[in-house]
């Protein structure tokens, strides 16, 4: 898991991302329904833009547990008090579970992705929102965390079990 940690956390340089935190089983958002009805089908196909609406806390998401292989614009809003970010990474179909990927070693873990990393570019303030795109179109999931440490543990929030994970349907 640290190596995992520590590629991460060295593209979260990359883009000026710190977050982290545990794990927790992803459920859809409270408005998952409403970024339904405002792009129509969320699940409209493959090329399609479907928009998806993500939601931190101290040290959880909330958000879909699967999209379309598509263009996706996702829009992370931070209802925690502490900053948070969502860093991604498309897998190929097959991947294994992120918290198995967190303990691979950095070689390994490259095999897996079907894209670059990307996400919010750095923490989101309490209140606020960032929006970000995604390709899924060569994806079978999408593995996202948070990097930012917590000031009390100085731990990062992915090991608090801020991470997890939305299937991509073809």
């Amino acid at each position: 898991m640290r190596k995992l940690l520590c590629l991460l956390a060295a593209v979260s340089l990359i883009f000026g991302v710190a977050c982290g935190g545990g794990e927790e089983e992803v459920e859809p958002a409270a408005n998952e329904e409403a970024a339904e009805e405002d792009t129509g089908d969320e699940h409209s196909g493959a090329g399609a833009g479907t928009e998806l609406e993500f939601v931190g806390t101290e040290f959880a998401f909330a958000g879909p547990a699967s999209a379309p292989a598509a263009e996706l614009t996702i829009t992370f809003t931070n209802n925690g008090e502490q900053p948070h970010e969502m860093a991604t990474l498309p897998l190929k179909e097959g991947a294994p579970k992120v918290e198995e990927l967190a303990k691979l070693p950095e070689k390994e873990l490259q095999k897996y992705a079907a894209g670059p990393f990307g996400g919010t570019e750095g923490p989101v303030k309490p209140g606020e929102s960032k929006t970000f795109e995604v390709d899924t179109t060569q994806a079978g999931s999408v593995a996202f965390v948070c990097f930012v440490r917590d000031p009390k543990t100085k731990k990062p929030h992915v090991e608090l079990g801020m991470l997890g994970s939305f299937v991509v349907e073809s």
